[in-house]
């Protein structure tokens, strides 16, 4: 199992129907899920199978990950 460590320098790709919709290197994160929503905060509503692709540069191993992600759904306020 590949593991993260909070020193290790890692490169995230994401790419949707063939397109970069972002990319990001960074440090300081300990799982893939805190790499996701990083990525997540940059591509924004963007939903459908979105293919990641990790790199840590550090550890020397790269990952690809397949996730279909639904458009957030918004908050409906009701004021009086």
């Amino acid at each position: 199992m590949n593991s993260i460590d909070i020193n290790d320098i890692v490169f995230a790709t994401a790419t949707l129907h063939g397109r970069s919709i972002a990319n990001i290197r960074m440090s300081g994160v300990i799982s893939t899920s805190d790499i996701i929503a990083r990525l997540r905060q940059l591509f924004g509503d963007a939903a459908g199978m979105i293919r990641i692709t990790l790199r840590n540069v550090t550890q020397g191993w790269s990952r690809v990950l397949n996730l279909y992600l639904r458009k957030r759904e918004g908050v409906q306020l009701l004021l009086f």
